[in-house]
């Protein structure tokens, strides 16, 4: 083990990745991370060993997200994502979170300090589930995910400040599968194909399986920081996941739709807690071939210095019309 060499100022994007600065290799890696729809709505600013991250609300879908929710968790993904590359790199990052407080502006998600540290196994273990990890939609097998495995992966969540919880319980499961059901009737029906990908959601009524591990990522509050949270949790749970052999599917229409996220709950979460993110865990195939990687925008796009953006028409989450909790 080494501690990391002595950075040197980022002046620009170099197509080397050899070449590329640490905090910027950084961001490469990070920009792998997962997002709805494959949206990526992220920006990134680098100076020195300082990373900014930014929402992108230019990529803010705001029909299907009024409240910047899911936007917001894809951006907990991204910061989750470049902890990880940081710690694999043999760095460690000392995160801010949201350090503009002022209530309304959420451009600014995060700011990184890239420290010099120790390389690892588990960072090094964790950097190559980054790199192996897909969004691998096909069914699983039928072999049972153990609930000890489950909760392994909960665990996970909960070590980034996350509340994820399994549900174990063939009564919830039963409610589980008839709400993403309905959530898919009343959203039209199929899934969303678009320019940037399928959306987070398996084909059908049916695809909670009996054999499925099934975990709901919660919070306590509906606010930028919570749904940044869920991200940063989902990202450890599936990091973890990779490292188990395991598949992770995220479903969000059950969420997104407010009828079925309300009965979900009442009646399944007591209402004690928020759902924000239903997710599928199950084995694939062995021998399954494994799956490309999807588009990502380029270093070059993601980096680009920008000014704070608003949402469509001057909105934001929070500040404009449109759910932001319940």
């Amino acid at each position: 083990m080494s501690p990391a060499s002595t950075p040197r100022a980022a002046t620009g994007v170099n197509a080397v990745a050899g070449a590329l600065s640490p905090a910027l290799r950084v961001v490469d890696l990070a920009r792998r991370a997962p997002s709805i729809r494959n949206s990526q709505p992220w920006g990134w600013s680098v100076d020195g060993t300082t990373i900014h991250l930014y929402a992108d609300w230019d990529r803010w879908r705001r029909r299907d997200d009024p409240a910047g929710r899911h936007l917001l968790i894809s951006c907990g993904l991204a910061l989750h994502h470049a902890e990880v590359a940081a710690r694999g790199l043999g760095w460690e990052a000392v995160v801010s979170r949201f350090p503009h407080r002022d209530g309304a502006r959420h451009d600014l998600v995060a700011r990184l300090d890239l420290v010099p540290s120790f390389s690892s196994p588990d960072g090094a273990a964790e950097l190559t589930a980054l790199t192996q990890r897909r969004t691998d939609r096909r069914r699983f097998t039928s072999w049972p995910v153990p609930e000890e495995l489950v909760q392994d992966l909960c665990a996970s969540a909960g070590a980034r400040g996350g509340l994820a919880v399994s549900l174990p319980d063939v009564v919830d499961r039963f409610r589980v599968e008839h709400l993403v059901g309905l959530a898919q009737r009343l959203g039209g029906g199929a899934p969303v194909e678009s320019a940037g990908g399928p959306r987070w959601l398996a084909g059908t009524g049916t695809s909670v399986e009996v054999h499925d591990g099934l975990v709901v990522l919660c919070s306590q509050a509906d606010d930028p920081e919570s749904w940044t949270t869920v991200g940063e949790s989902l990202g450890a749970l599936w990091l973890t996941a990779v490292r188990r052999g395991l598949a992770v599917v995220p479903l969000s229409q059950v969420i997104e739709i407010e009828d079925t996220r309300q009965s979900l709950r009442s009646s399944v979460l007591g209402g004690l807690v928020l759902p924000q993110l239903l997710v599928r865990v199950g084995w694939q195939p062995i021998g399954h071939t494994g799956l490309p990687r999807t588009s990502r925008r380029s270093l070059e796009s993601v980096t680009r210095p920008r000014p704070p953006t608003t949402g469509p028409g001057g909105a934001r989450p929070g500040t404009g019309p449109g759910p932001s909790g319940p």
